[in-house]
């Protein structure tokens, strides 16, 4: 399943664009809620299913966020962020699972490598952690990327 682009939240002055927000799981329902809790914010949410399908939006060049589900069959979340940042590099990610942290770190998790929240997430935590994870000074703009207000 792979569903368009979503164009939520407030319009964006001409010539600003909105931060791609990626959302990967292998389970419908998370995508749904995924989609509720972040649909009425000022993101572009891309939300599929298939691994490639996401590999090849962060190929493109305009993802600026990726939130996987760590618990996947064929590749876990942490392998999917780490193939992820090989394309590219400071590509933020936050981890979502339903395993203890202590799991995670165990299966080399190096902590502040990306972001875990532990299912099920309270809703304004998920948005307080994708907006810090997208303002300006929480990561490098690209250089294409003008500071744009609202």
């Amino acid at each position: 399943m792979i569903r368009e682009p979503y164009q939520g939240g407030p319009a964006l002055p001409a010539g600003c664009r909105k931060p791609v927000v990626l959302c990967l799981d292998d389970e419908r329902a998370i995508l749904s809620a995924l989609h509720r809790v972040l649909r009425n914010e000022s993101y572009e949410l891309f939300l599929t299913d298939q691994p490639e399908a996401a590999f090849q939006r962060v190929r493109r060049g305009d993802v600026s966020l990726v939130v996987t589900d760590y618990r996947m069959p064929g590749m876990d979340g942490l392998e999917v962020l780490r193939r992820m940042r090989q394309i590219a590099a400071d590509l933020p990610g936050v981890l979502l699972t339903g395993l203890p942290g202590e799991t995670i770190v165990a299966r080399n998790f190096r902590p502040g490598e990306f972001t875990i929240l532990h299912k099920p997430w309270d809703n304004d935590q998920l948005k307080r952690i994708v907006r810090s994870l997208l303002e300006p000074s929480g990561r490098d703009r690209l250089p294409s990327e003008e500071p744009c207000k609202r």
